[in-house]
């Protein structure tokens, strides 16, 4: 899952913000909230009959480094009872 980010009717090309959101920090709560988003998409498409899918979530080497990644991740999969 790759984020874009819609200004009226032009993509902001993430080479212009990704940057910015490492910087200030705020790369981690959009990192989580991306990984929500993408989630609750995959639920929607298993939803809609769509056979299996795998889905990859590029992460920031700013979130890796958080030591808490993993629970936080699983808390999210469990908050939104992810199907296996």
């Amino acid at each position: 899952a790759l984020i874009r980010w819609k200004r009226g009717d032009k993509i902001v090309s993430p080479l212009d913000f990704i940057p910015l959101a490492e910087k200030t920090g705020l790369i981690v709560p959009l990192g989580y909230w991306i990984i929500e988003e993408s989630l609750k998409e995959l639920i929607s498409w298993k939803q809609s009959g769509l056979p299996y899918l795998k889905m990859a979530i590029n992460l920031s080497s700013r979130q890796i480094q958080e030591p808490n990644l993993v629970e936080e991740i699983e808390r999210i999969i469990q908050n939104l009872n992810v199907p296996k």
